[in-house]
């Protein structure tokens, strides 16, 4: 099979579930630079680079409120919730994989989320809320929906991160009924699935269509994920 023809599978694969796993494509950041080439631009963000490594390392002190890099579970969500304009496309590539069973990674369709909210409240799109991320001397947020229209393909977005830095602020009881709702949906395990990513391997996620995570780590080894944010 040629290669033209395999991307193409592999980006009809992306369009239908948000998400699509390169195996065994190496751990170099070369190897990652050739296939973010094939995508988009790579983007930097208000406090992390366009392509950065996010380590765990047992042996070093992990950061204070950093679930990213600590051994402890990450909820699924999205990234640069933040942000004015979140990132479109977050790559993934596994530079060192923790011991099998582990960090698997955990995607959640926001589309599902979407019809699950939607079937009981009108208009979810509509809840507005506050979206921020504290640092130790600096607090960004921006106000915006949990659900949002996405231009080029006319289907629904999703916005959602919750954790020891990011927060979702309600601006009403109605976005406060939706936060709920959305939050039961999202930590519904019936609505996610794993993939287990081995050193070597990488994920690419559709960062307004997915939302991402990983179970515990070890804590016994190092785990080491390269990440590329690109529009």
């Amino acid at each position: 099979m040629n290669e033209a023809l395999c991307w193409n599978e592999s980006f009809e694969c992306l369009l239908k579930q948000g998400f699509y796993v390169f195996r065994e494509i190496g751990t170099s950041e070369e190897t990652l630079r050739r296939l973010l080439s094939k995508i988009g631009v790579c983007v930097n963000g208000i406090f992390e680079e366009a392509i950065g490594l996010v380590k765990f390392d047992p042996c070093i002190p992990t950061r204070p409120n950093s679930i990213a890099y600590s051994a402890s579970e990450m909820r699924p969500h999205t990234d640069g919730t933040f942000e004015q304009i979140p990132p479109k496309h977050i790559l993934l590539q596994c530079v060192q994989s923790d011991q099998y069973g582990y960090g698997v990674t955990t995607i959640v369709d926001g589309n599902t989320i979407y019809d699950i909210v939607s079937s009981t409240t009108k208009n979810p799109e509509s809840a507005l809320f506050v979206f921020s991320r504290r640092e130790k001397f600096t607090n960004v947020e921006v106000t915006g929906s949990i659900f949002f229209p996405i231009e080029e393909t006319g289907g629904i977005g999703i916005r959602f991160r919750s954790d020891t830095k990011y927060s979702i602020k309600p601006l009403s009881p109605f976005a406060n009924h939706v936060l709920n709702l959305v939050q039961t949906a999202v930590n519904d395990i019936q609505n996610s699935q794993q993939v287990y990513l081995r050193t070597g391997d990488a994920i690419w996620l559709l960062n307004h269509r997915v939302l991402h995570g990983r179970t515990a780590l070890s804590g016994l080894s190092r785990r080491i994920l390269r990440r590329a944010r690109l529009n």
